[in-house]
């Protein structure tokens, strides 16, 4: 039989559910917008503050105040609130630096901290501050990351105290809070770290030649250009496509290693401006020897020899289309041999060679 009541039972529940879902989430923001969303709901809280500690100042990141209407931050935006100075006056500074919850029954009967900011916030707004729970989030490595604020738990339509029981499974949901966030912060520093990698890798191999100047990046921002733009497709063959952002970073990361294979080509291969590039001069000290050799007993070698010349450099411009008449050309010039000094026979233009040459653009 258990010894807790109902009411404490379903709270139970609700905790080991909400560190379930702690636990699965992967958004940041919305990690943040649940941490804050069901501690109000465990406590019955109006409104709560989640601060973020940044060097000696907690940061505002979510804001809620259900009488108010207030919420912000809650889609990662940014809270245009000062943040609070690590003054042990100030009691979410407090709580930071003596790493101690802070439980007040009523803030404006209390002289244990400045409640000046309150107080003014209520002048301003109407609003009435009274119970407040504030609760450092300390992750696995002792760090505090930040500070959980409850204010004005509600029993009906009355403002009460925060019961002591759920000061405890607040507090425990503080813990796998600073846990979950800690472990987020950690994954994002992975991938960040990851990108930084690949669009480092990317830009050297951009950088090795100049015909490929900025391609990688030029390709990553099309790329997630064409993804937001198929994404919003009504109609169409596409219209069916869906890309998320988990889809569209990897869409990128994709386009960012599309050609991270550059890195191990020879820039002999990478550089070459023409369809033979630097063997172009061989080719043409060959043609020239066969001319040579030919002058004054063989006339018709001769002429073939300089007009083969001149295909040849024809046929290297990139601006040139080979189409069929002209690979025609070239073939019947890699058919034909010539004897050098040794007596080898050996083809005017080698398979390679050809190959090249016949490539119909580019």
């Amino acid at each position: 039989m258990s010894v807790y009541s109902p009411e404490m039972m379903s709270v139970l529940e609700q905790f080991l559910n909400i560190g379930i879902a702690l636990s699965a989430e992967k958004d940041f923001n919305r990690l943040l917008e649940m941490i804050l969303t069901e501690a109000r709901r465990i406590t019955n809280a109006d409104a709560g503050t989640l601060y973020f500690a940044e060097g000696e100042q907690l940061a505002f990141k979510i804001i809620h105040n259900e009488t108010l209407g207030v919420f912000q931050g809650g889609r990662g935006e940014v809270v245009s609130l000062p943040p609070v100075p690590m003054r042990e006056t100030h009691v979410c500074a407090w709580s930071s630096i003596h790493r101690k919850i802070a439980n007040i029954a009523d803030v404006y009967d209390s002289d244990q901290f400045d409640f000046s900011g309150p107080r003014r916030y209520d002048e301003l707004t109407g609003y009435r501050t009274k119970s407040m729970l504030v609760i450092p989030l300390e992750n696995y490595d002792s760090e505090i990351i930040g500070v959980l604020q409850l204010i004005n738990a509600r029993d009906g339509q009355k403002v009460v105290p925060f019961a002591p029981h759920l000061v405890k499974i607040i507090s425990s949901l503080a813990s796998q809070a600073a846990v979950s966030i800690t472990n987020m912060r950690y994954v994002d520093e992975i991938n960040n770290l990851f990108d930084s990698f690949v669009q480092a890798m990317a830009t050297a191999v951009d950088a090795r030649t100049p015909y490929n100047a900025n391609h990688s990046h030029s390709m990553a921002v099309l790329a997630e250009r064409l993804a937001r733009y198929l994404h919003r497709l009504e109609t169409g063959p596409f219209a069916y496509e869906c890309f998320d952002q988990n889809r569209i970073d990897q869409l990128v990361m994709a386009a960012w290693l599309h050609d991270i294979g550059k890195v191990a080509i020879p820039l002999e291969v990478m550089d070459k401006h023409t369809r033979l590039g630097k063997r172009l001069e061989l080719v043409l000290q060959r043609l020239d020897y066969i001319a040579v050799v030919a002058s004054g007993r063989d006339a018709q070698l001769e002429t073939d020899a300089l007009q083969a010349r001149e295909l040849i450099i024809k046929a290297d411009s990139p601006s040139t289309f080979v189409d069929p008449p002209l690979a025609a050309a070239l073939r019947e010039l890699a058919a034909r041999t010539y004897s050098t000094p040794r007596g080898e026979q050996l083809p005017w233009l080698t398979p390679e060679e050809l190959g090249c040459l016949t490539i119909a653009r580019g």
